[in-house]
């Protein structure tokens, strides 16, 4: 085996690696949400890049957070309440990402 296939094969060992798995699920969880993850432990160059790969898990976490919310909040109150507690809802846990970039379309 060659230095550049086993090189290769390392770096596919490392991109199936559990432990790498769920770093990148909490660096995405602290890129996307308000959750104050610290990044002390991760490589501060390729944590973001590697996090992408996570970020459809992040979305579908936030999506079901905000659908049990939603059916929450239509048990209690009415529609147009609840759905402006829902945009509200997903505000504070974006931190307003999405908001801001939809913001920016209609500018």
């Amino acid at each position: 085996m060659t230095n550049d296939e086993r090189q290769n094969a390392d770096t596919l060992r490392s991109l199936f690696d559990i432990r790498h798995s769920a770093l990148d699920i909490l660096c995405a969880f602290s890129l996307l949400t308000i959750l104050p993850i610290p990044f002390g432990w991760l490589d501060a160059k390729r944590a973001p890049a590697r996090a992408m790969a996570a970020y459809p898990f992040v979305g579908l976490v936030l999506g079901a957070l905000l659908v049990l919310a939603d059916r929450v909040f239509q048990a209690i109150l009415p529609p147009l309440v609840s759905a402006a507690l829902i945009v509200v809802t997903w505000a504070v846990l974006t931190g307003g990402l999405h908001l801001d970039g939809w913001a920016d379309c209609c500018d």
